[in-house]
C-alpha cells in the first residue's frame, strides 16, 4: 500500500512540474497574479441580486494606489443581510473591503438618491433599519492579511447606473471607507430583480 500511495505522490508530483508554458516575450508580472473570481449569490426569494461591476481604488495598509477593478467578488444577499468582498490583486499585493450591509443591499433605502454615513456604534446599529460595517484587509497574497482593521467610518452615496435597452435597471453604490491612515473608495454596480 505504502509502494502505490508513493507512485501516486510522485506521479502527481511530477505532473506539476512538467507544464510548461513558451512565451513568445516575457509575460507582464502583473498579468501572471491576476485572477478572476465571482462567487456571489443571491439567496433571497423575495429579490434577485447581481454584481456586474465594480472598483476598488485608494490605500489599504501596506498596498498603496490602488485603482483597478477587483480581482475576485464574493459574498451573498438573503433579502434583510448582503455580504461583499472585494478583493483586488495586483504586483504590489492584494487588498480587501468586506461589507455587511444590515438591512440589504436591495433596501429601500439603498436606492439612488440616499446617502448614508456609517459609524461603528452599537447605538446606531440598532436604532437603524440599515447600517453597513466594513473590514479592509492587505498582505501579499488573497486570505494572507498581514494588515487588517475595521473601518472608522463608510460613507455610502447610491446613484442610478445607466443601462443599455432590454437589460435590468442597475444602480451604483459609491463607496468610502476610512480607517486609522487609509481612505478606500470605489464602487459596487448592483441590479436587484424583485421576483
Amino acid at each position: 500500500m505504502k509502494n502505490i500511495l508513493a507512485f501516486i505522490m510522485t506521479l502527481a508530483f511530477l505532473s506539476g512540474c512538467m507544464t510548461q508554458r513558451e512565451y513568445d516575450s516575457p509575460p507582464d508580472q502583473a498579468q501572471m497574479i491576476r485572477y478572476q473570481q465571482y462567487g456571489f449569490f443571491s439567496n433571497s426569494d423575495d429579490v434577485f441580486v447581481d454584481i456586474v461591476g465594480s472598483l476598488l481604488s485608494g490605500d489599504i495598509g501596506e498596498v498603496r494606489n490602488i485603482d483597478d477593478s477587483p480581482t475576485s467578488i464574493e459574498g451573498f444577499d438573503e433579502g434583510d443581510f448582503t455580504s461583499v468582498e472585494l478583493v483586488m490583486s495586483g504586483v504590489q499585493g492584494s487588498a480587501m473591503v468586506g461589507f455587511s450591509i444590515h438591512g440589504g443591499i436591495g433596501s429601500p433605502e439603498m436606492e439612488p438618491g440616499y446617502v448614508h454615513r456609517f459609524l461603528p456604534s452599537a447605538v446606531q446599529r440598532e436604532e437603524e433599519d440599515l447600517y453597513v460595517e466594513a473590514i479592509v484587509c492587505s498582505g501579499m497574497m488573497p486570505g494572507e492579511w498581514t494588515y487588517d482593521d475595521i473601518v472608522n467610518m463608510v460613507e455610502i452615496e447610491v446613484e442610478y447606473l445607466e443601462t443599455p435597452e432590454g437589460e435590468p435597471p442597475a444602480k451604483r453604490i459609491n463607496f468610502t471607507t476610512t480607517t486609522e491612515g487609509d481612505v478606500a473608495t470605489g464602487h459596487m454596480d448592483v441590479v436587484v430583480v424583485d421576483q
